[in-house]
């Protein structure tokens, strides 16, 4: 279909849009933005075209060269959630956990729909994370998690927070500690379950196997 659609319009930007959907599916990053990015030069105030480019500079782990295009989105349509949020998510990559959280005013008058406030409530938890309230975030995240919102991305947020929590409390709270370790692994293992290729779980694994390590080794003095 999309050959013989190029056949018949090669540069017009919803065949370049289509050509670029289907290449990112296949994993050509790349070629996926090269031709998302003729689409958006052929319908410069395609605001929908800005926001692809964004996501597929987060895909190839480019969350610093996405920020401009979720930008240009957010001002050529100001009304709308996704490019708000995901520039708040590309902030967060570059851990730069300020700017994402000046977004947040704009996000709450923005989430209209439950899908868009399970994915504000998981920024909200990955900025009180980069800030250190892990108290703060494990709430948020559990709550989500029991409300069956966003579940993966909130269990794998919970992994790191607990592997935080555990590290905080080592010393002065071995118990506590404990129990943050033991609840990380029970998030691991529902992850495990539910999504066992997901890409992040092996980095997950390591975090959570080297504190089972360091937990049977005395703290330092």
């Amino acid at each position: 279909f999309l050959e013989r659609a190029k056949g018949i319009e090669s540069e017009n930007p919803f065949v370049l849009d289509l050509e670029s959907r289907i290449l990112e599916d296949m994993g050509q990053l790349d070629a996926a933005f090269n031709s998302a990015e003729l689409a958006a030069a052929r319908d410069p105030l395609n605001d929908r075209l800005q926001n692809r480019l964004g996501v597929i500079r987060i895909k190839q782990r480019k969350p610093h060269l996405a920020i401009s295009y979720f930008i240009s989105a957010m001002e050529l349509d100001p009304d709308l959630f996704s490019p708000a949020n995901s520039l708040a998510a590309a902030y967060l990559e570059i851990d730069e956990w300020e700017k994402a959280e000046e977004l947040l005013p704009d996000l709450e008058r923005k989430a209209r729909t439950p899908s868009d406030r399970a994915l504000l409530a998981h920024t909200k938890a990955r900025i009180a994370f980069l800030k250190h309230d892990l108290a703060a975030s494990k709430q948020l995240l559990k709550s989500e998690i029991a409300a069956s919102r966003n579940v993966i991305p909130n269990l794998g947020l919970l992994v790191q927070v607990q592997c935080g929590l555990f590290d905080q409390n080592r010393m002065d709270f071995p118990a506590i500690a404990s129990v943050e370790l033991k609840e990380a692994e029970n998030a691991l293992a529902k992850i495990a379950d539910l999504d066992p290729s997901n890409e992040f779980i092996e980095n997950l694994r390591r975090s959570v196997a080297d504190r089972q390590l360091s937990e049977t080794r005395p703290p330092p003095r």
